[in-house]
């Protein structure tokens, strides 16, 4: 009977921080502005889609192996991931990608210029949705590109090469013929997406990503937009308003609507693969984002007061995330906000360690404005300026004293205050 009961309870458990953790994505995808992102991703793409494409056949092209794959890639993934008339786009394309094996130097530049503009454009979003606070330099940015366009094609290369291997052995076979080959074909377009798209959030980001975590996020986004793609040729099928208005340029429109829905589902995939590690930490969902400052400042305090007992070998991240149970969010916030004012710093192993210069010491009221809080130093006021007024004197007076209290308040040593909160250990 306990058994049972507590299956149940595992059961009601999983389902509430279920529930929670969508919540908390649908927040997080609003307030990170990934549909802006996404639009902003379908314009830019379209100059970079040709030059990707190019760059990608020519290194699949170097491997022998891999030599025939560029027509599959083009035949199964826009006929499955674009519209019914994407033999034309098809067509087109492979002029566009022929003409480009001809351009000059100066030509070729501009072509990989392009590129990095739209990964530039990715990695900005990345790094709002992964609360990056300080991005890659650029030679640091133009490595990690050049490892996501290199190995991209070959792993997917490779993973397609196998793919249609085990097909053509699977369709000689007596009992795997017709529909069971036709499916794994079918499956072709999700598979590359797949293995693209765990690519991007285990590169791009410049925040260490958990594989799992990055293999489940590409598995939504490709699931989703698979989904997405069957409703949308429903939609133009049976409501083909667009090529009504529009005749034969109707795949314009129709492209650019399709790449919007493509990015918002890659950025959804990749917000929910930076939130995996909170799922099982959220509050109830009333109080996800109503975090007020003693929240904060009492959450800042306790991943202080984790680095403080590791101060000898320092701290990764990661384990103070796991002793403190707060969103992941919410953490690199603090974190960032604590190393910019110079009171957590970072080892070249990654290892997280208080700021302990000699003769000075950390006090609750440095923690508390390191977070934004307080009244910050006031500076003397330009009587002249057209927004000052006759009270403007008078409300500096009051924010002096206001500031003068507050660090009165606070003004007591990091040490001093963790010494006195330490659980006794003397006998009673």
């Amino acid at each position: 009977m306990s058994s049972k009961k507590n299956s149940t309870n595992l059961a009601f458990l999983f389902f509430q921080n279920l529930f929670r953790f969508i919540a908390y994505i649908k927040i997080l995808f609003v307030r990170n502005q990934c549909m802006s992102s996404s639009a902003a991703l379908s314009y830019t793409s379209l100059l970079a889609l040709v030059p990707l494409l190019s760059l990608s056949f020519a290194i699949l092209s170097s491997f022998s192996s891999l030599k025939n794959i560029q027509q599959y890639v083009l035949t199964y993934l826009f006929s499955h991931l674009l519209l019914d008339s994407s033999h034309v786009f098809i067509d087109n394309l492979n002029i566009f990608i022929t003409n480009t094996q001809h351009l000059d130097t100066l030509g070729t530049v501009l072509l990989i210029a392009s590129i990095m503009f739209v990964f530039t454009t990715i990695e900005k979003t990345f790094n709002i949705i992964w609360s990056v606070e300080y991005p890659r330099s650029f030679l640091q940015r133009i490595l990690a590109f050049w490892a996501l366009i290199t190995l991209g094609p070959i792993i997917a290369g490779v993973g397609i090469n196998i793919f249609l291997s085990a097909i053509s052995e699977f369709s000689t076979h007596p009992l795997l013929k017709g529909s069971f080959t036709q499916g794994l074909t079918l499956f072709l377009p999700f598979f590359t997406l797949f293995i693209i798209f765990t690519l991007i959030y285990l590169i791009i980001p410049n925040h260490k990503v958990r594989f799992m975590h990055a293999i489940f996020g590409a598995f939504i986004a490709a699931f989703t937009l698979e989904i997405s793609r069957h409703l949308f040729l429903s939609y133009i099928t049976y409501l083909p308003s667009y090529q009504f208005i529009y005749k034969t340029l109707s795949t314009l429109p129709l492209f650019i609507v399709w790449m919007y829905i493509f990015w918002s589902l890659v950025l959804f995939g990749a917000q929910i693969t930076a939130s995996l590690p909170d799922f099982g930490n959220l509050p109830p969902i009333r109080f996800l984002f109503l975090l007020s400052t003693e929240h904060i400042f009492l959450n800042a305090l306790k991943i202080i007061e984790v680095i403080h007992k590791n101060q000898k070998t320092g701290i990764s991240s990661q384990d103070i995330l796991n002793e403190i149970k707060i969103s992941g969010e919410e953490f690199e916030k603090i974190l960032n906000k604590l190393h910019k004012a110079r009171i957590i710093g970072k080892s070249q192993e990654g290892l997280i360690f208080l700021i302990q210069e000699e003769g000075q010491e950390i006090t609750l009221y440095e923690i508390y404005q390191s977070q934004g809080f307080g009244v910050h130093e006031i500076q003397e006021l330009d009587k002249n300026r057209p927004w000052t007024s006759s009270w403007t004197s008078q409300a500096i007076i009051l924010l002096n004293k206001l500031q003068n209290a507050e660090q009165t308040t606070l003004n007591i040593s990091l040490e001093s205050f963790l010494a006195s909160s330490a659980p006794s250990n003397k006998p009673s």
